[in-house]
């Protein structure tokens, strides 16, 4: 059925640890249940909260894809919809055997027509986009129905760098040169670019933005307009980029599941 707006969200869960091994019973300790206790679900908070509700596109970084139980555990914040989720993860490193082999995943409940990754430069460690190209009911853009959507998560460091912003930069580029292509195959196509940017150029100065993401802005739109806190410390981190939609709202979820808050745009369709 077609629907009159989308809301796009973007969650860094924080390494996976967004209490999915307190769901499945890894914390035995008593008093560590009780304090669990205290914090609604998941699936209770996304109810519950504004801009949490009613997600049709939900990015996620630094999930751990090696947890077989990662994935149907966000799926859950679908199901007071009676949604069948679709999903496409990829890891930052291919090949890797940790325990976390961390990466992204965007799980959505429309289907997902086309799908890849793109390694980025390293830069400190491994980095990687993944892209999906998505079947919106009600989007009527230059590629009919199809939105493609980047969630991205570039570097936090480079050794003893902690603001790596020329490495960034490069990663970005990548993502940018793909999007670039598809704007010059199909003009007009609708595209989100969301993730964790890492955007921290001056560790004294939270507000100021660093090249990538003055890189972005040269050919999207940023859902959230002024600078806004998206991490518990004073940085903002995490963005929804747009380009050929058109923004209805977008605002910031002060949840304390992770280090990171949930980002939210709304998008018009009709």
């Amino acid at each position: 059925m077609p629907t009159s707006t989308l809301k796009v969200i973007s969650f860094n869960i924080g390494m996976g640890i967004l209490n999915v091994r307190m769901e499945r019973g890894w914390l035995r300790n008593p008093l560590l249940r009780r304090v669990r206790g205290i914090k609604p679900s998941l699936e209770h908070t996304f109810e519950q909260r504004e801009w949490l509700r009613n997600v049709d596109i939900l990015g996620l970084q630094e999930v751990c894809l090696a947890d077989n139980g990662q994935i149907p555990y966000f799926a859950k914040v679908f199901r007071p919809r009676g949604i069948n989720v679709n999903h496409h993860a990829g890891p930052e490193r291919l090949g890797a055997t940790n325990d976390c082999d961390k990466g992204q995943a965007t799980l959505t409940r429309f289907p997902i027509r086309a799908s890849g990754r793109l390694q980025l430069p390293r830069v400190g460690s491994h980095r990687a986009t993944i892209w999906s190209d998505i079947e919106v009911a009600g989007l009527r853009g230059a590629r009919g129905s199809l939105l493609r959507v980047y969630n991205i998560h570039l570097s936090n460091r480079d050794g003893s760098n902690l603001t790596p912003t020329e490495g960034r930069t490069r990663q970005v580029r990548v993502v940018l040169d793909h999007a670039h292509a598809l704007e010059a195959e199909c003009p007009g196509a609708p595209v989100v670019l969301l993730g964790d940017f890492n955007s921290i150029s001056r560790l004294l100065r939270p507000s100021q933005q660093e090249e990538s993401i003055r890189s972005v802005k040269q050919t999207f739109q940023s859902a959230i307009r002024r600078f806004q806190a998206t991490m518990v410390l004073p940085y903002m981190a995490d963005w929804i980029f747009y380009r050929h939609l058109r923004l209805a709202s977008a605002g910031i979820e002060h949840v304390t599941y992770s280090d990171h808050y949930p980002v939210a745009a709304i998008f018009a369709l009709d």
